[in-house]
C-alpha cells in the first residue's frame, strides 16, 4: 500500500508513505518507507524500515512463547524534492536521490508467559552512524533488564545500565559518573 499527502489534488506532494506485510498465524513479515518533503526548510527526509517476527510456543509448555525478531531501518536526507520513495524487493522500501544519513540493525529474542508478561530475552542493535552497539538483556523476578553500550568499532564499553521493568534505573559512564534513568529517559 503506498498513499500521498498533499494540501489540495493540484498541489505538490507533501508526503509519500509504503506499507508491506506477511502476516501469518505464527509470522510476521513487514516494511515500510516514508519521504516528506519540507518546504519551510528546503529539505527532505526519508526512512525506510523492515522487521521479520516469529513466534512460538516453547515445547513442553503451555503457556510460555519465544518471539525471535530481526529488522533493520535507514534515514536519508536531500535537498528539496530531491528523495523519492518506490518498492524493493518485498516487504522492502527504498529511498533513493539523496544520501543515507543512518541504518540500524535489530535482533533479538523474548520470551513471555501465558498472559502475555515479559519473562527475559535479549536485544542487540548496532547503529552505523553512532558507531555503537548496544546489548540488552532482561532476565529475573522482578524483571530486571541490563544492558552494555559499546564503539562498535574496537568495543570499548561506553556504558552500562540497569532498569527495571518500567525504565527506571541507573546509568554509568566510562568515566566513572552516573545518571538516573527515570521512565526510559536519562535524567540529566
Amino acid at each position: 500500500m503506498q498513499v500521498a499527502d498533499a494540501a489540495s489534488s493540484t498541489s505538490p506532494v507533501r508526503a509519500v508513505a509504503g506499507l508491506s506485510c506477511n502476516i501469518g498465524v505464527a509470522s510476521q513479515t513487514c516494511g515500510s518507507g516514508a519521504v516528506e518533503h519540507l518546504a519551510s526548510l528546503s529539505e527532505d527526509f526519508g526512512a525506510t524500515l523492515s522487521a521479520n517476527v516469529s513466534v512460538l510456543p516453547v515445547p513442553g509448555t503451555a503457556s510460555v512463547a519465544v518471539a525471535n525478531f530481526s529488522g533493520n531501518g535507514a534515514s536519508y536526507k536531500g535537498t528539496l524534492n530531491a528523495l523519492t520513495l518506490s518498492e524493493a524487493p518485498f516487504p522492502g522500501w527504498g529511498v533513493s536521490g539523496g544520501m543515507l544519513a543512518d541504518s540500524v540493525t535489530l535482533s533479538g529474542v523474548l520470551t513471555f508467559s501465558g498472559g502475555g508478561i515479559l519473562t527475559g530475552g535479549s536485544l542487540s542493535i548496532v547503529d552505523a552512524a553512532a558507531d555503537a552497539t548496544v546489548n540488552v538483556v532482561a532476565s529475573g523476578s522482578p524483571l530486571t533488564i541490563s544492558g552494555v553500550i559499546r564503539q562498535t568499532d574496537n568495543g570499548q564499553t561506553m556504558a552500562t545500565f540497569t532498569v527495571d521493568a518500567n525504565g527506571n534505573g541507573t546509568i554509568t559512564y566510562s568515566n566513572g559518573t552516573t545518571a538516573l534513568i527515570i521512565a526510559w529517559q536519562i535524567a540529566g
